[in-house]
């Protein structure tokens, strides 16, 4: 007789199951299932689908600490395709399995600006990734624990870096196509500094080299150094006009973020 007034009235009214939560919504053999929402002691709330007890389908969650996720849920677990809004700020769009990011999706992280994009793999970024903050897009293979990485990165002023990076600086061997069309191929450290180098003007003539921090030239009256032989060919991005950053490994799903 209760489970048939739950199943009758179970939608309209507020139903308090336990010591711990209240629902309502729809009922089925004493158990959630359909459409129904979900209050916790605590604060956090679930309004979504449940199939015999359990949230299963679409729905959205959002706990007391602040985190929300809204997408696919499978036997309870948070699984599918979902939109994450952790505590700190940081938003996950993408895909997700046992309530980690898993699959292809991306994470905006507030402190750093900075947009991770590619597969995930139990919340870490694995393979060709694609990372932007507002001065720079970085796209290549990233290794997080040693802050290293290869591939291009791409400036906001046109110019383009090929190599070897660390926390996201030119770092080892690189070629950097400058917007006015020189490029400077040779060893670079901390950004700056270059050694090793062959300097190609916009008609691909070679017009010096670097070695030693000293510009080579065709006439040996032609040294100075090179940090100021690069600013000079107007490159703005020579100059550390930003403070240091280190990387900043995605956050994964820890309770802490919940």
């Amino acid at each position: 007789m209760f489970n048939f007034l739950r199943f009758l009235l179970g939608r309209y009214f507020w139903i308090k199951c336990g010591s711990e939560f209240t629902y309502k919504g729809q009922w089925k053999s004493g158990r959630f299932n359909g459409y129904g929402h979900l209050k916790y002691k605590n604060g956090s709330e679930y309004v979504g689908q449940f199939v015999d007890g359990v949230k299963h389908g679409s729905g959205w969650y959002s706990s007391s600490s602040g985190y929300e996720y809204e997408g696919d849920w499978l036997k309870g677990k948070q699984s599918g395709a979902a939109k994450i809004q952790y505590k700190n700020g940081d938003v996950y769009t993408g895909e997700v399995k046992d309530s980690l990011r898993d699959g292809f999706g991306e994470l905006y992280q507030v402190a750093s600006t900075r947009n991770f994009k590619g597969c995930w793999n139990k919340d870490n970024l694995e393979g060709e990734v694609e990372i932007k903050e507002p001065a720079w897009t970085f796209k290549g293979k990233l290794d997080f624990h040693k802050s290293l990485g290869q591939g291009v990165l791409q400036y906001q002023d046109g110019s383009e870096y090929r190599g070897n990076i660390q926390n996201f600086k030119r770092h080892g061997k690189g070629q950097l196509q400058l917007k006015m069309g020189q490029s400077i191929t040779g060893i670079w450290n901390n950004n700056i500094n270059v050694e090793s180098a062959t300097i190609i003007d916009e008609h691909g003539n070679c017009v010096g080299f670097l070695t030693g921090g000293t510009r080579r030239g065709p006439n040996s009256n032609l040294l100075f150094p090179g940090a100021d032989f690069l600013n000079e060919l107007g490159h703005d991005l020579l100059s550390e006009r930003h403070p240091r950053r280190t990387v900043a490994k995605p956050e994964g799903l820890v309770r802490g973020h919940r």
